[in-house]
């Protein structure tokens, strides 16, 4: 018996770029995932900055009526810093949040973000050790002794 002949391999579908589906919320997706729905860490790097500036000034980076207006302000950057954030957040956000992923801070040297001056008095090995500075937490410890895990 032969084999019947093998089917032609479609090479229209090897060529297709492969796309994700787009999860998260629309305050902290970055200008890639909109335009081309690419992520990783510079993604990730671009988020940390619109957390930063929401922690540091009680308000979302990109705000509209809708998503589509919040979309189209993320793709301009089109950042409104208020009176008040203190100049090293801001130029830690406008570090992380630039329009090119590749040169958003920590990118190639994650030790660069963690050596930024807005990160001034962190202890790294200590918060990647997941230590709780315990004694510095008032009633910590009568919180820790109603828990019951």
């Amino acid at each position: 018996m032969t084999k019947p002949p093998a089917k032609p391999k479609d090479t229209n579908k090897s060529k297709k770029k492969k796309r994700g589906t787009f999860v998260g919320t629309p305050f902290y997706c970055a200008p890639e995932m909109l335009e081309n729905n690419d992520s990783g860490l510079f993604s990730d790097l671009w988020a940390l900055g619109c957390i930063i500036f929401e922690m540091c000034t009680g308000q979302k980076m990109f705000v509209g009526r809708n998503n589509q207006d919040v979309f189209n302000k993320i793709l301009k950057n089109e950042i409104d810093f208020l009176d008040g954030i203190e100049p090293d957040a801001e130029k830690l956000i406008l570090q992380l949040c630039s329009i090119e992923p590749k040169k958003r801070l920590g990118f190639k040297n994650i030790q660069k973000l963690k050596d930024h001056k807005f990160f001034e008095g962190i202890d790294w090995e200590q918060l990647a050790s997941q230590l709780c500075p315990q004694d510095e937490i008032p009633g910590f410890d009568d919180l820790r002794n109603t828990l019951t895990l």
